[in-house]
């Protein structure tokens, strides 16, 4: 934590747990202002973003495992990322990572794995700057606008431009799709409405607000379109219309977990405490398959830890309520295991390592296989790891079989280090 970094926290929405925590590189170049996006690509979920480094990355949202990254600009992206089935529509306006030449609208294909900078892109388009505006899809055209304000009408398989038309403004928000027609508001306030043709758009309307600037990307809802400016909050639509709205579009599907039931992450939860002298905190090993699918949760007799650090580590009965297919609520008695802090009121941190099977990780280490990875980037800026494995293929190359979460505590009362997962 001592180097700033884009970083992501998943947090147990039932109780509040820190579940991962992981960022991309150290010390990116800029902030941003990239919304996450999930969606399914090829059976898998992922979550993608833009990022303060110059890429766009992939990341397993159960998980927080890094699936793939797309690197392009020597600053931040600001534009939020838009799916169109398995392929990833993004832009920027900083100057690119391999030349000179300022701006880019791209589109990747977010199905391949790892450094896909090269292999993943489809097509770029350099020199076309639009570095605030998110680029929207219809009918296989990308609609984007430039910062200085010219809307770009694009072939979404090559990215071959059909048209552009100047919008007399800036742009700040985002262009908007609905009831056939694409709605896009300037800076300046200048409201234009187009209708897609073969050929490009046709302009149906421009307006101009009264009140204030637009930076805020509209938003559309049974029949009304609310517009935010600087100054007012508009709401436009018919009076005497009955409110309606279509179906919501049927999404891709996950794979089934049943295809793919083989253990490969372990996820110790929660990845950080703060825990006072003599408290106790339950440690959970979640199980997840290789596209971060959860499987199980690891029974007590599967797992075991070491410590690194003062306090203790233990095996405690509890009575766990479970439900039968008839849906009966029973009780049962169950083993989970616990960490307890020392009684001495004194600030300690504390590194533990949870194995199961033969997946393994070492606090500290850069070692090639991507537990190892892990387990060595908690090490950087004074953090614990938590949650690390290794995906199956992997195993298999290096002939390991034993999966490790590392993570980590502070007793008394200083702020604990955080975790990361793999």
């Amino acid at each position: 934590m001592a180097k700033p970094a884009h970083r992501f926290i998943a947090f147990d929405k039932r109780n509040g747990q820190p579940v991962w925590f992981e960022g991309t590189r150290l010390l990116p170049y800029d902030t941003t202002y990239s919304s996450p996006v999930l969606a399914v690509i090829n059976g898998e979920s992922q979550m993608i973003f833009g990022s303060g480094d110059g890429g766009v990355h992939g990341f397993q949202p159960h998980t927080g495992k890094r699936i793939w990254t797309y690197n392009v600009s020597r600053r931040g992206i600001n534009t939020t990322p838009l799916v169109v089935v398995n392929t990833i529509y993004c832009a920027h306006s900083e100057e690119n990572i391999d030349d000179n030449t300022m701006g880019s609208l791209f589109a990747i294909d977010a199905t391949q794995k790892g450094d896909i900078s090269k292999s993943g892109e489809l097509w770029r388009q350099k020199q076309w700057l639009v570095g605030k505006s998110s680029p929207i899809e219809v009918d296989g055209r990308i609609y984007a606008v430039e910062d200085k304000g010219t809307l770009l009408v694009v072939d979404a398989k090559t990215g071959k431009r059909i048209a552009s038309e100047r919008l007399r403004g800036p742009m700040r928000s985002s262009p908007v799709y609905a009831d056939g027609k694409i709605y896009v508001f300037t800076r300046n306030s200048v409201w234009w409405t187009f209708e897609p043709t073969e050929t490009g758009g046709k302009v149906l309307q421009r307006a101009r607000l009264s009140a204030g600037e637009s930076h805020g990307t509209p938003i559309i809802s049974h029949g009304r379109m609310y517009i935010p400016t600087t100054k007012a909050l508009y709401c436009v639509g018919s009076k005497d219309q009955t409110p309606s709205a279509d179906p919501i579009p049927e999404t891709a599907q996950l794979a089934p977990v049943e295809d793919d039931p083989a253990p490969a992450f372990v996820q110790l939860v929660p990845a950080e405490s703060l825990l006072k002298p003599g408290m106790k905190q339950q440690l959970d090993i979640r199980i997840y398959n290789a596209r971060g699918q959860y499987l199980r949760m690891a029974e007590a007799n599967e797992v075991s830890f070491t410590n690194e650090g003062p306090g203790s580590i233990d095996q405690v009965e509890v009575e766990k309520r479970v439900t039968d297919e008839n849906g009966n609520e029973t009780s049962k008695p169950t083993m989970v295991w616990y960490y307890t802090t020392p009684h001495e009121n004194v600030h300690a941190a504390v590194i533990i390592t949870a194995k199961m099977g033969e997946f393994s990780a070492i606090p500290g280490s850069r070692r090639t296989n991507r537990s190892a990875e892990n387990a060595g980037r908690c090490s950087e800026g004074a953090r614990s790891g938590t949650g690390t494995a290794q995906e199956r293929t992997s195993a298999r190359e290096l002939g390991v079989e034993r999966m490790d979460a590392i993570r980590g505590f502070r007793t008394g009362t200083c702020r604990e280090a955080l975790g990361e997962t793999g």
